[in-house]
């Protein structure tokens, strides 16, 4: 933790390593380690801006991987059989990473528990309770379909329309979790 606040206290100086490695131990910090480093903001020990920089880093870095997912399946033919299973996993790694990012920014835990995560979306993000219920709901379902297509060696007769509705719902998500960013203050506009 001793390390985390002199990186933090000493952001101007940073370099790309150090930067690294304080996303990645920030990633795994539990709700009492949060609680301390919001009580050395309170405390005026570290700056509450330097610490907003770096989780709003950490959220666009996530962000950027989950939109690039997305942005990989769209390549793919979705008429290829080959491809069909890449296009709905990795459809649903875009939506599991931009929400993972949108949840940590709301509550400032980070889960890598799929199970967890689409709960965790419904309950702690602030947009309109549909939306949230929607999201929290496709995360559940494209974890299942995902894998379906990753683990059965037999495609659904229905594949080409699943890649569809998985790519509808990828965008959807997408176009939600960057409005709901942007709107808290996440610069994610040419991520």
């Amino acid at each position: 933790m001793i390390f985390i606040i002199n990186l933090i206290v000493k952001e101007t100086q940073m370099s790309f390593d150090e930067r690294t490695r304080i996303f990645l131990y920030l990633q795994k910090l539990n709700y009492e380690q949060t609680e301390v480093i919001h009580k050395l903001v309170d405390l005026g020990l570290i700056d509450s801006k330097q610490l907003e920089n770096f989780i709003n880093g950490m959220v666009k870095d996530r962000f950027k991987k989950g939109k690039a997912f997305i942005e990989f399946a769209l390549k793919l033919n979705i008429s290829s059989p080959e491809d069909q299973p890449q296009i709905i996993s990795r459809n649903y790694y875009g939506m599991y990473h931009i929400a993972r990012a949108v949840v940590f920014h709301t509550s400032r835990i980070d889960t890598n528990d799929h199970d967890l995560l689409s709960r965790k979306f419904t309950e702690t993000v602030k947009i309109e309770k549909t939306k949230a219920e929607m999201i929290g709901e496709k995360l559940e379902e494209w974890r299942k379909k995902r894998n379906n297509v990753d683990y059965d060696p037999y495609l659904p007769h229905n594949i080409i329309t699943i890649c569809e509705e998985s790519i509808d719902d990828a965008k959807e998500i997408l176009k939600i979790c960057s409005k709901y960013l942007m709107e808290r203050g996440v610069d994610i506009e040419n991520v």
